[in-house]
Parts: C-alpha cells; structure tokens; sequence
C-alpha cells in the first residue's frame, strides 16, 4: 500500500513496490522578521525583513518492496529587506536530501507500521559570502538516523517520526551549529470516500550550542 497524501516533515514509514518510481511537488513559503539562534530569537543578521519561496521535488523509488529510496531537490527563491530599506534577493539550487528507508515491520490488518531511515544532506546550496536570509543551503553535510511509525484508525492515520541530526562544520567558518535531536507527529483525514486528504503537522526540535574548534559560541 502506498500514501495518497503523506506529511512532508514527518517522514512516513510507509515504502513503494518495488521498481516503482514516485515524483512529488512540494510547495513552502516563509516569511520571517526575527531568526532563531541556540534556541533564542533574534533579529535577521542581514536586515529587517525576509521571505523564502521553496519549489521541492521529491523523486521516490521502490529498490525493493521493504526498501524505498528518494532524493529531495529543492530550488529557492529568497528576498531579503536590508536595515536600509535595499531589497536583494538570490535564487538557485538548494541543499540535495537523500534518504533511504527500510521498512521493518507492517501489520495491514491493524494498520501499523514501523520503519528506519538513514539520510543526509549535501552542501550544495550557495553560502559563501552570504547572508543566512539570502543563503541557498547551509554549508554543511549533515547524517540523520530516524525511527518511523504510523497507525490507522478509521480514516484517520497517526504518524511519528523520531531522529537524530550529526551536524557538520561549515568549510567557510569552522563553525558547528550543533547537532539535533527532534520529534515529529502528523495526522492524515480522508475526506469522504475521494482521492483527497487533509495533513497537520506539529513538531518539536531540541539543538545543542554552536561550537567552534570545541569552544561554544555565544
């Protein structure tokens, strides 16, 4: 069985038949007047104001029927208002997100399943010499390992998804912004007896302080 309509940021366990491909377009649009730095709010670095537009692709394939694997390429588009009222903006290819995902265990009779995922992100959106507003990808390469679950009650399915991040450090600057751990949980409502579904999405993350070389970064 494959999702019809799957959270973006709550991974799912659920994985293609195999020899199966599956594109997705993913839309994602930010506005943003503050940043958030170890945890605490502060103003943007390179002005007053910002925005990112992000146009995701996400092409799936089925390796084998318990084993899916998938590549995310999102191309950004980003304005930034500088302290002075200067509008600047930069646009191209963002950080590639590659993920493979096992699944372990699946019980259609209770609707339950459960899967592990190993991923990583790739440096190779623009940073240097950039603002972070206006900055395409974050200078690092990242690994991530997840647990995934789901369960079906009705039409309703619950999703989790619970990870850990291995950040890496920043080529340009030395600088590790330190590594996460985060909690992800989504419910899918089937609406009738149609095609289409409603998704909501919550999520939590916890990331350690910023480090340099082993000293932290105020």
């Amino acid at each position: 069985q494959t999702a019809q309509a799957t959270p973006f940021f709550t991974q799912d366990p659920r994985t293609l038949p195999q020899g199966i491909w599956r594109i997705e377009e993913h839309v994602l649009f930010a506005d943003l007047e503050e940043s958030l730095v170890d945890g605490s709010e502060v103003p943007l670095l390179g002005g007053r104001e910002a925005s990112s537009l992000t146009l995701n692709t996400r092409i799936r394939y089925g390796a084998r029927d318990d084993l899916t694997v998938f590549v995310d390429i999102p191309y950004l588009r980003k304005r930034l208002e500088t302290s002075q009222g200067i509008g600047q903006s930069n646009a191209g290819l963002g950080d590639l997100f590659m993920l493979a995902k096992y699944k372990a265990y699946d019980d259609r009779r209770t609707g339950t399943r459960a899967a592990v995922a190993l991923a990583t992100k790739l440096k190779t959106g623009e940073y240097r010499e950039l603002p972070p507003e206006l900055a395409l990808g974050s200078g690092q390469t990242n690994w991530q390992l997840v647990g995934l679950a789901e369960k079906q009650l009705g039409r309703t399915t619950y999703y989790t998804s619970l990870g850990h991040v291995w950040t890496g450090r920043r080529g340009d600057t030395g600088l590790d912004p330190g590594e996460i751990d985060f909690l992800n949980l989504a419910a899918e409502q089937t609406l009738a007896s149609g095609p289409f579904a409603v998704v909501g999405e919550i999520g939590y993350w916890h990331q350690g302080r910023s480090h340099t070389n082993g000293a932290v970064v105020d």
